[in-house]
């Protein structure tokens, strides 16, 4: 993971810098910001809160913001390479960017929808099997509802 943050970050900065494809590179960097749910969903699937609102709600996330950043933009980003080749300035560009770009967008675009893919199928997959509140839910509802008693008795007990 960190070397595909590395390397994600690196050829950002090398398209920003040289100037080559700046607003393609800026998507790409964009879409990972559905990295952080991921990887949320597998610290919660590590501590065993399958069964969690968190979860649940973190799943959501993931839904919504990898569909946003990762399978809205393909359109756009391939629609705004191909005007490019249109123009004057695409002969200025030298062929390895032209390759890097091509050969990096459209084995992420595939892999993007893929894994979009295997992600609608696990919501179907769920939602004929919804599963009920789990025990972990009811702990943390206690806390959390201990908690704002144990906080409301300290305030009286100030006055």
């Amino acid at each position: 993971m960190i070397a595909h943050l590395t390397f994600s970050i690196y050829f950002y900065f090398i398209f920003q810098t040289i100037g080559v494809f700046p607003y393609i590179a800026l998507c790409r960097l964009i879409s990972e910001a559905s990295t952080v749910f991921i990887n949320n969903r597998w610290i919660l699937l590590t501590l065993n809160q399958k069964n969690t609102r968190l979860y649940f709600w973190n799943g959501l996330a993931i839904i919504i913001v990898f569909f946003a950043v990762r399978i809205v933009t393909i359109v756009p980003n391939w629609k705004i390479f191909f005007e490019l080749m249109e123009t004057p300035a695409w002969n200025s560009v030298d062929f390895k960017h032209k390759f890097i770009c091509v050969t990096s967008s459209a084995p992420l675009d595939i892999l993007n929808v893929y894994w979009f893919v295997k992600i609608i199928k696990i919501i179907k997959k769920h939602s004929r099997n919804p599963s009920p509140i789990s025990d972990a839910d009811i702990r943390l509802k206690n806390e959390l509802v201990n908690g704002e008693n144990l906080r409301q008795s300290l305030l009286e007990k100030r006055e």
